[in-house]
């Protein structure tokens, strides 16, 4: 809950202070939860105990299982992904073009670690639990990075407060829900190894690690924003297509065609105030778009 000066305006070193405070506190969780899952990740690798290395069941075994199962993994992760998007709608409802900005960029960075991510299943050539390449778990990278990165003050800062909150936080806990059904689903019924989920987690806990240090809480305008997110972007997108069979990625990806309409809305919004964090002076900001030639 942030105070309601934030609302109705206030003391701008009491804002300053309180945001700061919000930042800090995240911070250390994502910190903390990097270190946690490093450490488990080293102890892994040093003592490579025969579990990490097992597939509860084979495909034949979990086939009838998985039918009976409450939910496909498909319509799972659909569901999962509505939940985000509806996190984020009500997070860019309050905070307006600043929080768009932010969104934009957040899912930019998520999908270029994405195809890092594809790229690394290739790479690791680890393909126990399935006859393709199965190194890192997309599933926990995907449910892990979310996780974190939806709560952060720079999206949720200007829905504390409002009674639109519970609705962000009965989204935000259908969300957790999913994510502990698939994290039990994938691991329990074999579609990857204790080992390639923690790999997968260890990608999140980086992937968000380093949006803490780059991510536009960091980013002072957009000239820098472009010249970072295209030919980062690029790069994991040529990686990707090197190592994960060439047209046949192209064709089935859905990375490229997510970028174009979120670069655009990153160019077009304004770019973020005061380190990142939405203004919330004004109970109902508007949602201003910019051309680049005038921002």
């Amino acid at each position: 809950m942030l105070p309601q000066a934030w609302l109705s305006g206030g003391d701008d070193r009491e804002d300053r202070r309180h945001r700061k405070e919000a930042e800090k506190r995240h911070a250390q969780i994502v910190w903390g939860a990097f270190v946690l899952v490093a450490m488990l990740s080293v102890a892994l690798v040093a003592t490579s105990p025969a579990w990490a290395d097992e597939c509860s069941m084979t495909h034949d075994e979990r086939k009838p299982l998985v039918r009976r199962w409450w939910i496909s993994g498909k319509a799972l992760l659909y569901a999962s992904q509505l939940f985000i998007a509806a996190c984020l709608l009500v997070c860019v409802r309050c905070g307006g073009a600043r929080v768009l900005y932010h969104t934009a960029c957040l899912l930019i960075y998520f999908n270029a670690t994405a195809l890092v991510v594809v790229a690394l299943k290739q790479l690791l050539g680890d393909s126990l639990c399935n006859i393709h390449a199965n190194s890192v778990s997309g599933h926990a990278h995907f449910y892990l990075f979310f996780a974190v990165a939806l709560p952060s003050p720079a999206l949720t800062a200007a829905v504390a407060g409002r009674a639109v909150a519970r609705l962000w936080v009965a989204f935000y806990a259908l969300y957790l829900l999913a994510l502990l059904s698939q994290g039990y689903r994938t691991v329990a019924f074999g579609f990857h190894s204790p080992r390639q989920f923690l790999y997968g987690a260890l990608s999140a806990a980086l992937s968000s690690v380093a949006w803490q240090l780059v991510g536009p809480a960091r980013w002072f305008s957009r000239q820098l924003l472009l010249g970072l997110a295209v030919p980062v972007f690029a790069a994991c997108w040529c990686l990707a297509v090197a190592v994960s069979g060439g047209f046949d990625f192209v064709r089935s990806s859905v990375h490229l065609p997510a970028f174009i309409p979120l670069a655009v809305v990153a160019v077009y919004t304004r770019p973020p105030a005061g380190h990142g964090y939405p203004v919330i002076r004004v109970r109902d900001e508007p949602f201003l778009l910019t051309s680049p030639m005038h921002a």
